[in-house]
C-alpha cells in the first residue's frame, strides 16, 4: 500500500470508531425507555358523618375516605345498607338502618373487588333524654283537689314536688285534665274541670314551659277513676292529672 494512502486511513480510524460508538450508545438508550403504567387508586374508609347516633333511629350519613366507585356496596357492621348514593370518589351518602346500641364497623366494596373497613367508627347509643328520665317520671301525675276547689294545695302540691325533675327533659310535651266527681251538673263539672287543668297548667309554666307544649282539656265528670257514691269515690275522682311525652 502506498504510503500515501496508508496515512489516509491511519487518519480515518479515529472517525469510524466514534461513528460505531454513537450508534451502539443511541441503540441502548431506546431498548431502556418502558411504558409507565399507574397502579389504580387504592380503596380506604377514613370515617362517617354522624359517628354518633341514637338507637332505632335512621339518620342520613357519609362516608368519607378515597377510591369509591359507583355502585358501591356498603356494609354496617355486616349488615347490607341499601339505597347507596355515590357522591364522588371521597364519598358516600346512605341512610343507616335502625341498630342496636354498641360500637360499629363501617366496609366498602368496589365493584372490582376492592374492599375497605373503618374499625369502630360509628358509635350507636341509648337516647340521652332517655337515660336521664326516672320511671316514676313516665307514670301520669295526679293532683287531688279539695271539694269544688281548683287550687293547688296540699297534696297537689307535694305530688308536683315530688315529680319536679319530670318537667327538665328539654322538648317534653304535656297533656293535662281536668276531671271532677259525679255531684253537680254537667256544664259545672265541665267549667271546674277547666280550672282544675288551668290550675296544672300554670304550675308548668312556672317551671319554664311554654304554652305551646302544654294542651289542657275538661272532662268534667265523664272519666271517673272510682266507681260509686261516697267521699271515697268522690276525692279519687276530683283530680288534674298530667301526661308527659317524652322526645
Amino acid at each position: 500500500m502506498p504510503n500515501n494512502q496508508m496515512r489516509l486511513l491511519l487518519l480515518a480510524l479515529p472517525f469510524l470508531f466514534a461513528s460505531k460508538c454513537r450508534d451502539r450508545n443511541k441503540g441502548a438508550i431506546t431498548e431502556d425507555v418502558v411504558d409507565v403504567v399507574r397502579p389504580e387508586s387504592t380503596i380506604q374508609v377514613t370515617g362517617i358523618t354522624p359517628d354518633s347516633i341514637d338507637a332505632g333511629t335512621t339518620p342520613v350519613a357519609r362516608i368519607s375516605g378515597t377510591g369509591f366507585k359507583k355502585e358501591a356496596d356498603v356494609f354496617i357492621g355486616g349488615q347490607q345498607v341499601f339505597g347507596v348514593d355515590f357522591v364522588s370518589t371521597n364519598s358516600l351518602k346512605v341512610t343507616l338502618p335502625s341498630l342496636s346500641p354498641g360500637m360499629y364497623d363501617v366496609r366498602v366494596n368496589n365493584n372490582n373487588g376492592q374492599s375497605h373497613t373503618g374499625y369502630g367508627v360509628l358509635e350507636v347509643s341509648l337516647a340521652s333524654a332517655a337515660q336521664e328520665i326516672p320511671m316514676k317520671c313516665r307514670e301520669e301525675i295526679v293532683i287531688l283537689f279539695d271539694v269544688n276547689k281548683f287550687s293547688v294545695e296540699g297534696s297537689g302540691q307535694y305530688a308536683l314536688r315530688e315529680f319536679g325533675q319530670c318537667f327538665e327533659v328539654e322538648g317534653a310535651t304535656y297533656t293535662v285534665e281536668g276531671h271532677c266527681d259525679e255531684r253537680g251538673t254537667t256544664e259545672y263539672n265541665l267549667a271546674l274541670g277547666e280550672r282544675r287543668a288551668d290550675a296544672a297548667e300554670a304550675f308548668l309554666k312556672s317551671k319554664g314551659i311554654s304554652s305551646s307544649r302544654i294542651t289542657t282539656k275538661s272532662y268534667g265528670e265523664e272519666r271517673p277513676v272510682a266507681r260509686g257514691a261516697g267521699e271515697s269515690a268522690w276525692a279519687q275522682n276530683r283530680r288534674a292529672v298530667i301526661q308527659i311525652r317524652y322526645p
